[in-house]
């Protein structure tokens, strides 16, 4: 039996549809546009809170406190991307993308050694104590050392303050192996954990009913 009247509207979604299917078309990243604020505040609620993509509490430091929990981090460490038919989930810098990569994999830190300074700097023309972060920058800028070999040193500033005396020693230390355990950040398998899951689902859901609302 043939169809009689006004097909257009459903000519018009059977186009809509055929573009639908088309993996990287507008209509296809258009639905999927929801899913990565959906994707994204997973990612900041595991770091606000410090849990795995399973909702699972992340192990805990030699200090005590919760792994991987961070307020800088959950406000946005995260950039989400969508890439064909899937989306792409990566850090925001390439320092920060290998820090977390280690973080989710976890690594063995091969045994090494390592100079460490210890002392204080003094201005004269105060007579107080140097900040730390200033003491060792003028350590790195321009220590003198006591003879080849020796673990002593002096460094003597002048400016228009007056002068600044630094003395301390350096020391070699031997850092033995440490292995970091993996701490899960993004899901891992073939399969979404439930959460992620329902994350998408509800994101792909409001990607397409926007869709239908714009083609009907």
């Amino acid at each position: 039996m043939p169809f009689t009247g006004d097909i257009a509207a459903l000519k018009r979604l059977l186009r809509a549809t055929k573009d639908l299917a088309r993996p990287g078309s507008p209509a296809q990243r258009a639905v999927m546009a929801p899913v990565v604020p959906a994707v994204k505040a997973l990612f900041a609620q595991q770091f606000a809170e410090g849990i795995d993509p399973e909702g699972a509490r992340q192990p805990t430091r030699k200090d005590g406190k919760p792994a991987l929990k961070s307020k800088k981090l959950s406000r946005g460490a995260i950039a989400i991307t969508i890439e064909g038919t899937g989306i792409r989930v990566r850090a925001k810098t390439p320092h920060l993308d290998d820090i977390l990569t280690t973080q989710d994999e976890g690594h063995s830190f091969a045994p090494h050694k390592t100079t460490q300074f210890r002392g204080r700097g003094k201005a004269s023309s105060t007579g107080r104590l140097l900040k730390r972060s200033a003491f060792l920058r003028r350590i790195r800028e321009a220590a003198v050392y006591h003879g080849k070999g020796s673990d002593e040193w002096s460094y003597t500033k002048t400016n228009a303050r007056g002068r600044t005396r630094f003395v301390g020693e350096r020391r070699v230390v031997a850092i033995g192996r440490r292995v970091l355990r993996a701490r899960r950040i993004r899901p891992h398998g073939s399969e979404l954990p439930p959460r992620y899951g329902a994350a998408v689902a509800r994101g792909a859901f409001i990607g397409l009913r926007g869709w239908y609302d714009r083609v009907k």
